[in-house]
């Protein structure tokens, strides 16, 4: 019988696609995790420092930046 999706189980498991053939699993990853790191950079305005404590801004948005990684609902 024909099937507009073409013949495939629904119990296909994906598997790690290599990089010169087509786009490989790793290029989609990799492009994806940088750009939401760049939104959430961008997205994360900390409070303006203290007296003193200008150096350790960038440390502070690192470690916003980490957990909005892995929890983005604590960020919002």
């Amino acid at each position: 019988m024909w099937s507009p999706l073409g013949e495939s189980t629904l119990n296909q498991t994906a598997r790690w696609q290599p990089e010169p053939l087509s786009r490989g699993t790793f290029s989609i990853l990799s492009s994806s995790l940088i750009t939401l790191s760049l939104c959430l950079w961008t997205a994360v305005h900390l409070n303006i420092p203290g007296e003193g404590m200008g150096s350790h801004q960038k440390w502070y948005k690192v470690l916003w930046l980490i957990l909005g990684l892995m929890a983005p609902e604590v960020v919002s």
